[in-house]
């Protein structure tokens, strides 16, 4: 298993955030997760709140105000929003 997953969150004006993360915190609307390295695949939709993603470069975190989530089994999770802002 891969220590880190590929993390793209996008909105649609531009990709905000491309990134080799080791876990990533999501604001799923039936409550937060946490997306891994070989986490089951889902898809959920997002309420407004913080999406942090765990880089070797230290946290990077995004205020989304809702979207979805989708988190594959091919180490690759993506956050999609209408809008989004570096926090």
């Amino acid at each position: 298993m891969a220590d880190t997953m590929q993390f793209d969150l996008v909105s649609p004006e531009r990709m905000l955030a491309s990134v080799a993360a080791s876990a990533v915190q999501v604001p799923g609307a039936e409550g937060d997760f946490t997306a891994m390295p070989g986490h089951v695949p889902f898809i959920s939709t997002l309420r407004p709140g913080v999406v942090v993603a765990a880089t070797d470069k230290g946290e990077m975190k995004y205020i989304v105000t809702g979207g979805f989530a989708e988190v594959t089994g091919a180490q690759r999770g993506e956050a999609s929003t209408s809008e989004a802002t570096d926090d």
